[in-house]
């Protein structure tokens, strides 16, 4: 089942594998504590930059240990926490705050947090709700990452094929390769139609998880649906052969490859170079 604070329509509704990706990932947070926090006071002090930016800091600090032990922050300070961040132009701090805010349970405040932010940062909305989502799941917090997704939803935020991406590299990179997959068929039942760069992603993240197996058998049901491989397709396949040590067949099938023209001659000379092929 979802987590109890999840709302019950998502944009990924009714699959079990994101049942367990969000359960797998939510078991691994730290549990929360009732009590609240306050924050060290940054805003009184000293006035010269310096200062205000190294007291600033700790704050910071202070916030990720104190959510680091279970506690739950005060939705007001980490907003200012936030906005002064901003002033400062710290936008992966202001950032790691929003993620904090999600991983202890705030997930409407960490919503209203990004409307902020995104203002701040004068950026359109549905670039920066999909730069977070991003962000988050190159930090290895896909959880955090569908948490915002499931809520900025519900304010008309469209995930896209980058967003989409983001997502099935953040699922594979946490080892959760049935889920990566299975966002294929949760897209074509909301009516969104994958695109190659979402395939390209899968089978990416299929190769360096070693299971170049599966990414042969994304990239036959990707031909069978109609798709045609770019050569960042083949690149990756070829690579993925090659890493798991399985040089000379890694070496035929790049010479096939460049035969047929869908791999160009430097490509063909990269790889050759870099797992030393023959």
């Amino acid at each position: 089942m979802l987590p109890p604070h999840s709302p019950k329509t998502l944009v990924f509704p009714k699959t079990r594998g994101f049942s367990r990706a969000l359960s797998s990932t939510h078991v691994a947070t730290i549990p929360s504590k009732d009590a609240g926090f306050s924050l060290p006071n940054w805003r009184n002090g000293k006035s010269e930059s310096r200062s205000k930016e190294l007291r600033l800091h700790d704050a910071f600090l202070y916030l990720e240990f104190m959510v680091g032990k279970g506690h739950k922050p005060d939705p007001a300070q980490a907003t200012q926490l936030l906005y002064d961040l901003c002033k400062l132009n710290k936008i992966r701090k202001a950032v790691r705050v929003m993620e904090l805010m999600v991983r202890s349970g705030k997930v409407v405040e960490a919503f209203s947090i990004l409307q902020n932010l995104a203002s701040k940062q004068n950026a359109s909305m549905h670039d920066f709700y999909r730069n977070v989502i991003s962000f988050l799941c190159k930090k290895g917090n896909t959880y955090a990452a569908f948490q915002l997704l499931h809520e900025i939803t519900r304010h008309g935020f469209v995930p896209d094929s980058y967003t989409n991406s983001s997502l099935i590299r953040g699922l594979c990179m946490e080892g959760m390769l049935d889920e990566a997959i299975e966002i294929f068929e949760v897209m074509e039942e909301n009516g969104s139609v994958p695109d190659l760069d979402n395939y390209n992603a899968l089978i990416l993240g299929l190769c360096k998880a070693q299971r170049t197996d599966l990414s042969f058998d994304i990239y036959e049901t990707m031909i069978a649906k109609g798709y045609v491989p770019n050569e960042t397709t083949y690149t990756i396949l070829v690579e993925g052969i090659a890493h798991e040590d399985e040089t000379d067949l890694a070496a035929e099938v790049l010479k096939e490859l460049h035969m047929r023209n869908v791999i160009s001659q430097n490509t063909m000379e990269r790889i050759t170079m870099q797992y030393d092929l023959e």
